[in-house]
């Protein structure tokens, strides 16, 4: 009987290693090799494709498959990578950070389109985690100036990372404090933030990726998920000026709830529906 053929090639290991994962139950497995072989080789995916000849290095080998081994145990990808794509950014993150997601992208964009015409804003963001939004608001808006807070080491120190990569620092500062206990000393012309909005007993139900590996105290506040809303209403009531802007990412189920909370502080509330159709932002003018 002859030997089984070893994998030799890229293109050896790429198949190899989606048939492994896949058998794991992993899904979208042929793009998380694709995304894990670009990282260790440094190529982009159409880079692979020119590729698929080369011949893996022992190291490069043993690099594969530990990345492989982490992602079988649902390690997520992106802190597996070390990197996550927002909007045009790709941001370093890691254990101990909220991986920004989708609707985290519509919040940036649906405050960046709204405030686009305003120069010099002072914004108040909640919950920095990788830095994603303070990022996107630093660069994408006219001379912002934004303080940015979080009650965790690890998430200020990566979002300290990303505001130093994209030339962001001088218009963010960072601040560690527990957003729940604090008292702003001033007033603000925007205040944004995703905040742990999931109620504590659907945690157990999320995908093993989630509730094993990110942060929970970035996830829920330990009860209904409303703890931060009714925060940021009482923020906003006191320290959003008159006209000023807010904008918060929500839970399809709670959004009512939080509606309820903001409509006697604010002149205007509105939820907006992401590309689901599901109610997922809240939008007001003081």
């Amino acid at each position: 009987m002859s030997e089984p053929v070893q994998p030799v090639t890229l293109l050896d290991y790429l198949n190899l290693s989606v048939n492994w994962l896949e058998s794991k139950g992993i899904e979208d497995a042929r793009l998380n090799v694709q995304l894990m072989l670009g990282k260790i080789l440094n190529l982009n995916r159409m880079g692979l494709y020119l590729k698929f000849d080369y011949p893996l290095a022992p190291d490069e080998v043993t690099r594969l498959r530990e990345f492989l081994s982490r992602r079988a145990k649902r390690e997520p990808l992106q802190y597996i990578l070390g990197e996550a794509q927002f909007m045009d950014f790709l941001l370093k993150v890691g254990p101990g950070v909220l991986i920004p997601r989708p609707e985290t992208e519509e919040l940036a964009d649906l405050a960046i389109k709204t405030l686009l015409p305003f120069a010099g804003l002072r914004i108040l963001e909640v919950g920095t985690g990788s830095g994603c939004l303070p990022v996107a608001l630093a660069k994408k808006l006219a001379k912002p100036s934004v303080l940015s807070l979080d009650v965790s080491d690890e998430a200020l120190r990566i979002a300290r990372e990303n505001l130093e990569l994209f030339h962001a620092a001088d218009q963010v500062t960072l601040l560690q404090t527990d957003f729940l206990c604090w008292t702003p000393k001033e007033a603000f012309d925007v205040i944004i933030s995703n905040p742990p909005y999931i109620p504590e007993p659907e945690i157990a139900s999320l995908q093993p990726e989630v509730r094993q590996f990110e942060p929970v105290s970035a996830l829920t506040d330990g009860a209904d998920g409303l703890s931060f809303y009714k925060a940021l209403a009482s923020c906003a009531r006191h320290h959003l000026k008159p006209g000023g802007w807010i904008f918060l990412e929500l839970h399809e189920v709670t959004a009512p709830a939080v509606a309820a909370l903001f409509n006697p502080v604010l002149e205007d509330v509105e939820i907006v529906r992401d590309m689901q159709g599901k109610p997922r932002i809240l939008k007001g003018k003081k």
